[in-house]
């Protein structure tokens, strides 16, 4: 058997945000990510919406914009994540806290100090991070007044950073907030009005395009607020490229018929692509993954993808033998991506599987795995979104122990 490659050489980054020489494409989006930071530099206020399907890109995307603008714009930059916050206030706070952490030891951080004063308090053993400590009755302050918090913020930065670039990532429970639609609205709106070329700042929100209906359904003015930025999926050239660099810069070549798989199992979904990639670097041997190894790591990856990214409760249903056959033959039907109509499903299974169809299709329905696609029909079904199903071609080919074309 030849020798296998160290894990810790794999040029996969699962679960992190990509570095930008393993960025593909791309190219419109983050120029028009980055017109916006210079609009903001020159004291015009941009708000900016990043969206996409789960595991599209959209946090790496910003955060290699970010990179970019550091650099061109000399702005300060800060990229917080909202998990668990559901007030204005909760995101004013965490949003300026890591303003101070992302700048501890940039040459202007000092200016960032005297903004917040003795609110700002270092922690850690040996004094090595930084928080924001300030009371809740200044963050709620901060939270009402925002622009003018933004304001005098950036004044104290110049002439050291020409701007801020605000990122506020991962929206889940801030969306179902009425109360946050209302206030990124009055925000934005009396920047626009008292604001109006005085405030070099660009705030990008970043999330699914179901939390942006969200704010939408509770403040309908929000849709006309932000510049949308929406990732598509990557296409199967972008597919491919992605591939054979990562594995060219780990000195790994390529089998075309292991390309060929990993680009089919991805389904253009890059969160994927890491996870694949990273699982296939495993098995390679002498330089090279072949078709047979790929399969191997495909396969193997469909178990940590499922934990991963796939709820608890979703996961523990599909545990049921039934039910987990019917979901890969759904993915294998080469509908997958698309839509399932009940009827010809039925024609698919077993006469077992037949009988719980229709406690399937609720159960998954409930579970958000998918959900009904009224405008192709009755009885007409898709996935969710592009994971799930991705994910069950991935279940259906394992339990084949095939993938299209190899035998």
């Amino acid at each position: 058997m030849g020798m296998h490659l160290p894990p810790e050489g794999s040029p996969f980054s699962p679960g992190l945000p990509v570095s930008a020489e393993y960025f593909v494409g791309r190219q419109d989006e983050i120029n028009l990510l980055l017109q916006q930071v210079g609009q903001a530099v020159a004291g015009r206020f941009s708000v900016a919406f990043i969206t996409g399907e789960r595991g599209i890109g959209k946090s790496s995307l910003a955060a290699m914009v970010r990179q970019i603008a550091e650099q061109e714009f000399q702005i300060a930059a800060a990229h917080a994540y909202m998990g668990g916050a559901h007030s204005a206030t909760d995101l004013v706070k965490r949003l300026l806290e890591q303003l101070v952490k992302d700048n501890y030891s940039r040459p202007w951080y000092e200016a960032i100090q005297r903004s917040f004063g003795n609110h700002i308090r270092q922690v850690g053993l040996w004094g090595v991070s930084v928080e924001l400590a300030a009371p809740q009755q200044d963050m709620e302050a901060m939270a009402r007044t925002f622009p003018a918090t933004l304001q005098a913020l950036a004044g104290k930065l110049q002439p050291e950073r020409r701007g801020l670039l605000l990122i506020v990532d991962d929206l889940n429970g801030l969306a179902a907030q009425p109360d946050f639609a209302h206030w990124i609205k009055s925000v934005v709106d009396e920047i626009g009005t008292t604001f109006a070329g005085k405030l070099p700042v660009a705030l990008w929100l970043v999330g699914l395009e179901e939390r942006r209906q969200q704010l939408i359904t509770s403040q309908p003015s929000v849709a006309r607020i932000f510049h949308l930025v929406t990732l598509a999926p990557w296409d199967s050239a972008e597919c491919r490229s992605f591939y054979k660099g990562a594995f060219r810069r780990g000195g790994v070549t390529l089998e075309e018929g292991a390309l060929d798989l990993l680009v089919d199992f991805t389904g253009g979904l890059p969160v994927l692509a890491h996870e694949i990639g990273d699982a296939c670097w495993r098995h390679v041997t002498e330089g090279v993954l072949t078709g047979d190894a790929a399969f191997k790591g495909v396969t193997e990856a469909a178990e940590i993808i499922g934990r991963k990214f796939l709820d608890p409760q979703v996961f523990d249903a599909i545990r049921s033998p039934r039910y987990l056959s019917i979901l890969r033959k759904i993915a294998d039907s080469n509908l997958s991506l698309n839509s399932f109509q009940r009827q010809s499903m039925l024609a698919l299974l077993t006469e077992e599987e037949g009988k719980v169809l229709d406690n399937f299709l609720r159960k998954m329905r409930d579970l958000g795995v998918i959900i009904s696609d009224a405008e192709s029909g009755r009885g007409v079904y898709r996935f969710s979104n592009r994971l799930f199903a991705v994910y069950f071609m991935i279940e259906a080919r394992r339990a084949q122990k095939a993938w299209p074309g190899h035998s």
